[in-house]
């Protein structure tokens, strides 16, 4: 079966990464936390989507995600996602961790896992890749999100609660990075639903320069 592969951009040009593990951290900004009933200052976690979830997209090209029948309020979660290319090297785009927000409750209040909630087929588009080296400070990297033109969520590193130096080292407690892997690294405030005919574009940006983006319809 082949795995679906994302696309690194480097100094000379694209190579494809192919896609093993998707992880994602929980509450790894604070007023994101805040916004879904917290305090702000709970420990992020983990959980993990099936590569099936993944839809990855070129910059200018929009991708189709249908609402499963089985939920009814669909939320839009913008993430800035590492993609570990040897263990030691990353690279970084933008994703949306699609949620049924109306399953997770009932699964929240059931204590079960969370897979129905955020692992459906297309719940993690996400852009092409920049390369480390064409980043050289992390921390002025900025993700966004337009719904229908307007600006619903922006962050930035400096807002996590676990930042991106130490989130590879969050990840090695539990396993250890591998190439291919992908990790969600948590959402800004300004979560929100989505409906069929809504259109989404989300952006990475180094030092306020455009760097990635992706675009998904909702069916």
């Amino acid at each position: 079966m082949l795995m679906p592969a994302i696309a690194i951009r480097t100094d000379d040009g694209r190579f494809p990464l192919e896609v093993g593990r998707i992880f994602c951290l929980t509450t790894n900004y604070r007023k994101h936390a805040k916004e879904m009933g917290g305090t702000g200052e709970e420990k992020p976690s983990l959980f993990m989507k099936p590569w099936t979830a993944l839809l990855p997209l070129k910059d200018g090209e929009e991708g189709e995600v249908p609402i499963p029948s089985y939920g009814r309020e669909l939320h839009h979660e913008v993430e800035l996602v590492l993609a570990c290319l040897d263990g030691k090297t990353w690279a970084y785009g933008v994703g949306l961790d699609l949620t049924l927000r109306d399953v997770q409750r009932e699964l929240k209040a059931k204590g079960k896992p969370w897979l129905l909630a955020k692992g459906f087929d297309r719940s993690a588009p996400v852009s092409g890749f920049v390369h480390q080296d064409l980043v050289p400070d992390p921390e002025t990297l900025g993700i966004s999100l337009e719904v229908n033109g307007t600006v619903r969520q922006k962050g930035t590193p400096r807002d996590m609660t676990i930042g991106l130096k130490e989130i590879p080292r969050f990840l090695a407690e539990f396993s250890k990075p591998r190439p291919g892997d992908l990790i969600f690294t948590g959402t800004p405030e300004g979560v929100g639903p989505l409906v069929p005919g809504d259109r989404c574009r989300a952006a990475l940006s180094v030092a306020d320069e455009p760097a990635a983006s992706l675009m998904v319809r909702i069916e």
